[in-house]
């Protein structure tokens, strides 16, 4: 029996902890005071063959990389080459991690011309051919496919690939098994002469395998556009002449990054807001990092400096981001419910926020620290997605040291210390008659389980054990798993707050036990084409703030959802739209991807005194907007994306007075009428976008 403690108790603790805190950051502000250093184990071995590709950041792309030019035309040059060429060409460019390959890539892949496809698939996990052939065809439609088998997979690629000249990137590319790349290589020459695969590797030995044609040997960038990239990112402009000390420091800091493009960008993104010649000092006395790709650790030492500067409350939400799989898309609608599961977001005093508008804050902290990707995009916040470079992860993960572990079926070492249990980083084909590792019971009390890849059948013992023995789980990843029923045991795990089973085919059901995760915060059933219904008892959950899902289920009646999100339902037509109706609470509809929606549902409009933002997105079957739209007196933001057909604006759409926001972008008749005949309907609001 679990006894919660009483709120009383429960304040003197918090405000306890607030104190320790506060006592910590001076601690640590008199640490780097007198220039002392932090030591911390590295509870995973991480080998040096993982350092991977360069800092993926479109700011970087898009300030017109420098110092690659010349390769960049080399391999045009070498692409074009082979144009005659009636078997398949394969060119690696090899080198270590950091020194810019997927940066080289990216490049070449934007000019690259003449070719009928152009698709980029990222690897970055053991060699596997499903997951290469799922990404091929993803690349192709658009979007994700799960759970095809091998011969379906194969029969895909071949329609899509086949007579066709294409341009394929396999970035982060390894393997050891000539046999297994000759088997991806013969699936793969289907495509007309000319056809080219570009792979980015660390491995020689990799690109002995693979090579059709020399491979490109990135080369270390001179220090003269290493600084030109530091001193764009450290300084603004105009200040040289105040700051000569730290200009001078500057260049020989750039000398010790040894061309490595990650590592500058980093340095030169953390120093941007210091101007204490003592502190650049201290970091332009470290070692000098002489043979960088053989001296892993040093360069981890070296990102470390950026982990050291953040803020009290930041550091723990980097260091799990570790918990996802490595190149992974991060992503606001889940992280910041991580992290909040995991006690990291909490209310700032005085503020009324909820746990995405904290949780995004945190995000873009991150993003501005060079510790993320710049998001792919702005226009939602909830769905905002970026990306953690490989070196940067590994960082977070020797960060959390003992406290997380990766596990296999061939490795299955916990330690009683372990909180944060990932199951693998490579694909297994099932666990359908695994019974549950009693290894696993040495740790005591973990508050995460998550499967970091793709697992298939799951036996319900396995998922018994997983409930059984981990009572204080607050955190349950289980997507990508197969299994028809959730045990109605889920309903003893009281402190569960995240809660995934998303793409899961056969799941039928959602036991009514559920209702008793009281503080449960979101459930993710996206992909789970068969069920059926979800619990008549869900209204009871009062901490749940986000679910998603993909559900047979025909109504949303009285559901309470106060978030939806319609996405690729192809087959939905909602010109009726009676499931729509006694959406009372809805606050947010994105719909995406909908191509039989030629007219809103009169349903929707249950939700005009809540909606707040409704976004519309490529749905190019849309012809018009009700005029009963100008019901919706709370809606503040409009979206409106890719709907070529939509015509014009109701004519009602100027009494939107909470309108705050509205964004048109590739809408060409929409676009036109804004500017002419519509522009009275608009001119009241505050902020409009269309089309740039």
């Amino acid at each position: 029996m679990v006894e919660v403690e009483p709120f009383t108790n429960l304040q003197s603790r918090i405000h306890k902890l607030k104190a320790l805190g506060k006592t910590l950051e001076i601690i640590v502000a008199k640490k780097n005071e007198f220039g002392l250093t932090e030591h911390y184990n590295v509870g995973c071995t991480i080998r040096n063959d993982e350092i991977r590709n360069p800092l993926d950041d479109s700011r970087v792309l898009g300030r017109n990389v420098v110092g690659r030019d010349e390769s960049k035309t080399d391999i045009l040059a070498k692409v074009d080459g082979v144009r005659d060429v009636v078997e398949l060409s394969v060119l690696p460019i090899l080198g270590m991690g950091g020194i810019g390959k997927t940066t080289l890539a990216k490049l070449v892949y934007a000019d690259v011309q003449q070719f009928d496809l152009k698709l980029w698939v990222c690897i970055s996990s053991k060699f596997n051919i499903n997951h290469i052939l799922e990404g091929i065809v993803e690349a192709c439609i658009g979007h994700k496919t799960p759970n095809q088998n091998m011969n379906t997979l194969v029969t895909k690629v071949e329609c899509l690939l086949k007579d066709k000249k294409y341009f394929l990137v396999l970035d982060d590319f390894g393997i050891e098994d000539i046999a297994k790349w000759i088997e991806l290589q013969d699936l793969l020459n289907i495509g007309k002469q000319g056809s080219v695969i570009l792979i980015t590797t660390r491995g020689a030995n990799v690109a002995s395998i693979t090579q059709t044609m020399e491979p490109h040997d990135l080369d270390r960038l001179p220090d003269h556009v290493c600084w030109s990239i530091f001193e764009r990112l450290a300084f603004t402009k105009g200040e040289e002449a105040r700051y000569q000390q730290l200009y001078e420091i500057g260049k020989s800091i750039v000398k010790k990054c040894c061309g490595i493009p990650l590592v500058v960008i980093t340095l030169g993104s953390l120093l941007r807001t210091c101007r204490d010649d003592k502190e650049w000092q201290r970091i332009d006395e470290m070692n000098s990092l002489v043979e960088l790709n053989q001296q892993y650790n040093k360069v981890i030492n070296l990102l470390k400096i950026s982990y050291d500067k953040l803020p009290l409350h930041l550091k723990p939400c980097f260091a799990y981001l570790s918990l996802h799989v490595k190149d992974m898309d991060l992503h606001t609608n889940h992280v910041p419910y991580m992290w909040s599961a995991l006690g990291l977001v909490g209310v700032r005093n005085g503020k009324n926020e909820t746990i995405e508008d904290i949780g995004y804050s945190y995000f873009m902290e991150l993003v501005s620290r060079s510790l993320l990707q710049e998001p792919n995009s702005h226009i939602d916040k909830l769905w905002c997605g970026s990306k953690m470079h490989d070196l940067l992860h590994d960082l977070a993960m020797n960060i959390l040291g003992e406290e997380l572990s990766v596990v296999t079926l061939d490795n299955l070492t916990v330690s009683r210390y372990s909180k944060h249990i990932v199951w693998g980083y490579e694909w297994s084909n099932t666990l359908q008659d695994i019974e549950f590792p009693k290894e696993l019971c040495k740790a005591k009390n973990p508050r995460t389980f998550r499967f970091g890849c793709r697992m298939y059948h799951i036996s319900r013992s396995f998922l018994e054990g997983i409930i059984s023995h981990f009572r204080c789980l607050r955190m349950l990843d289980l997507s990508h798993s197969w299994f028809e029923q959730l045990p109605p045991s889920i309903g003893k795990l009281k402190h569960l707050r995240y809660l995934d089973l998303s793409s899961n085919p056969i799941l039928t059901s959602i036991p009514n036990t559920i209702s008793k995760l009281l503080y449960l915060e979101l459930l993710h059933l996206d992909g789970c084409e068969q069920l059926k219904e979800m619990p008549k008892t869900i209204h009871q959950m009062q901490s749940l703030r986000r679910l998603t899902m993909t559900t047979c289920q025909t109504s949303l009646i009285n559901s309470k959802i106060n978030r939806l999100l319609l996405d690729r339902c192809e087959e939905l037509d909602m010109e009726k739209g009676e499931g729509l109706d006694g959406l009372i609470s809805l606050r947010l509809l994105y719909i995406e991807r909908v191509p039989k929606l030629k007219f809103f549902p009169n349903g929707i409009q249950s939700a005009a005194n809540s909606l707040e933002i409704l976004t519309i997105y490529n749905c190019s079957g849309l012809l018009e907007l009700p005029n009963w739209l100008q019901q919706f007196s709370n809606l503040r933001e409009l979206f409106i994306i890719g709907c070529p057909n939509l015509l014009s604006l109701p004519s009602g759409f100027c009494h939107l007075k909470s309108l705050q926001q509205l964004h048109i972008e590739k809408c060409p008749h929409l676009t036109k009428r804004c500017a002419t005949d519509d522009y009275p309907l608009i001119q009241h609001i505050p902020k409009i976008w269309i089309d740039g």
